[in-house]
């Protein structure tokens, strides 16, 4: 039994500096801003998004970008820049644009170019066509009949024979008119002065 307990325990023992590493109670020394690695000897990635004092962080061992990416760049350590076709070029971590996708370009990382379905007419478009048409046909059915009935009243104006218009002709008429009043004024004028003569 004793040696069963002692293989246990050198077991335990053995993965203990595993556990404690994992679980962060045996602490490795932190690099200074902008180093990362076993030893500090790397340099983080420029692209990683800064400290208020300029400063830049990532993960020791990993050197993952602690603060995220400058704009522009994107993944773990910022080495990957954002689409051209993103608004503003800046992007999210996982590369989505920030606001959205430039003109004609769609998906996640605003790659793909959009393909717009082709143009099927709606059923109320050929509709409404008919009825613009039938719109234009009544005013155009109307139009003619107007000028069909206008025409002879106009013509009825004008004396197309002799090339006198209806004033004319109305001007002689009252002429004529004037005249034989004048004859009868003159008449009884007449007759009234003879009798005058006479008595």
């Amino acid at each position: 039994m004793r040696k069963s307990t002692m293989v246990i325990l050198v077991k335990s023992i053995t993965w203990l500096p595993f556990i404690l590493t994992v679980s962060g109670v045996i602490c490795d020394n932190p690099c200074d801003p902008g180093l990362y690695g076993k030893r500090c000897d790397k340099r983080c990635n420029d692209n990683c998004r800064s400290d208020m004092n300029r400063n830049i962080y990532c993960e020791k061992h990993s050197g993952i970008c602690l603060l995220g990416c400058a704009p522009g760049w994107y993944n773990d350590k910022c080495t990957i820049p954002c689409s051209k076709n993103c608004i503003g070029g800046v992007c999210y971590q996982n590369g989505q644009c920030t606001y959205g996708c430039k003109g004609n370009y769609g998906g996640a990382l605003c790659h793909e170019p959009k393909v717009y379905p082709p143009h099927v007419p709606d059923e109320n478009n050929g509709h409404i066509i008919l009825i613009v048409i039938g719109v234009v046909l009544c005013i155009l059915v109307v139009g003619a009949a107007i000028i069909k009935f206008a025409r002879p009243r106009l013509s009825g104006h004008c004396n197309t024979n002799s090339g006198e218009s209806d004033a004319d002709a109305d001007e002689e008429e009252a002429m004529s008119f004037d005249g034989s009043l004048q004859t009868q004024l003159f008449t009884i004028h007449d007759s009234s002065y003879r009798r005058d003569l006479d008595v």
